[in-house]
């Protein structure tokens, strides 16, 4: 189980097997093919980190490396099972509704990985409450009937439920509300 800390496996594009969980997101096997992969992405658009990488967060749902850049700081996010689905939605938001989202400079669906440009600190620290659960429902209500976003009616009724309830920092959205689909993963 990938809450526990214990990889977990899934098949990725090409039939290789992909890891996650915070045994695999520690180990220095992991982090080598995340900087390199890193790398070859920030080359695709013409930049170089420019220092040492790293991995300020490692939580059962998923990881983070920041990487200083010639273009600033970047963050490369390796999503759990139960948070995969954020990479997707990020490649889904950025044609929809650019101007509300960091647009995503590298992302591998298959890895569940993507690579985002600094944006300051994160939403869940900036607001709170219902605040949070106002500029979610806002920024997901362009893209509600889009083809593609099938469970965001869930995912805003979920923001909206746990708003009232919530007056602190948001925190650790795969425990307080999944999809269905994401509710089915262990």
């Amino acid at each position: 189980m990938a809450g526990r800390g214990k990889p977990m496996s899934r098949r990725a594009a090409g039939g290789q097997s992909h890891r996650s969980g915070t045994a695999v997101w520690a180990s220095p096997a992991w982090r080598d093919e995340a900087v390199s992969w890193l790398d070859e992405r920030l080359a695709a658009v013409g930049v170089e980190r420019s220092g040492d990488v790293e991995q300020p967060h490692l939580r059962p749902w998923a990881t983070v490396l920041r990487a200083p850049t010639t273009a600033g700081v970047v963050w490369l996010k390796a999503a759990g099972r139960g948070t995969a689905f954020e990479v997707g939605l990020y490649e889904l938001l950025a044609k929809v509704v650019p101007d509300r989202v960091l647009i995503p400079l590298a992302t591998d669906l298959a890895r569940s990985w993507i690579v985002l440009p600094d944006g300051g600190p994160a939403l869940g620290e900036r607001l709170t409450g219902g605040e949070l659960a106002e500029a979610l429902v806002a920024a997901l209500e362009p893209v509600s009937t889009y083809p593609a976003a099938e469970g965001l009616p869930e995912l805003r009724a979920a923001v909206a439920d746990w708003a009232p309830t919530s007056p602190g920092p948001f925190t650790a959205p795969a425990t307080r509300w999944r999809s269905p689909r994401a509710r089915a993963c262990p």
